[in-house]
């Protein structure tokens, strides 16, 4: 049976251990708020289709934002994925380093198992295409030069 002294499984050996640990959770926490960033810009972006389509250009067809707002969307969703696979893969490493190591809650805090969240995922996911579907019907029946500025 290894001592204290020389047992690699004890996070004390190891002074890298708690950095490796704190810096995946850091990291699942950024990716988190990078997501809802990429949220809120997309928000942002198909709202602004509105007043282009509407007031910029009210010649141009309804089906030209549509191809626009997929695109933004299909880019969203690609931004999203890849930040949902950088929080994926911190999560497993805090969670590789909790099952190899007994971790000393006076150094880590409590341990606890992070679950996938895939769902938060599909969440988002779904946010940024029902806000393209409401972008597209307020188009659809928002009349054109309804701010009374002459195109």
């Amino acid at each position: 049976m290894p001592t204290a002294e020389s047992d690699p499984t004890d996070p004390k050996q190891d002074p890298w251990l708690h950095t490796v640990y704190e810096v995946s959770n850091s990291d699942t926490r950024w990716a988190k708020e990078q997501a809802w960033r990429v949220i809120n810009w997309s928000f942002l972006l198909l709202a602004a289709l509105i007043p282009i389509a509407k007031i910029l250009v009210s010649h141009v067809p309804l089906w030209s934002f549509t191809v626009v707002g997929l695109a933004l969307v299909s880019f969203s969703w690609l931004e999203l994925v890849r930040l949902y696979r950088f929080a994926d893969q911190a999560r497993a490493r805090c969670n590789d380093i909790q099952t190899r190591v007994r971790i000393d809650p006076l150094l880590v805090g409590t341990p606890t198992k992070q679950s996938v969240h895939r769902s938060y995922l599909i969440v988002q996911c779904a946010a940024v295409l029902l806000a393209l579907g409401a972008v597209l019907l307020v188009m659809r029946y928002l009349p054109p030069n309804v701010c009374g500025v002459a195109a």
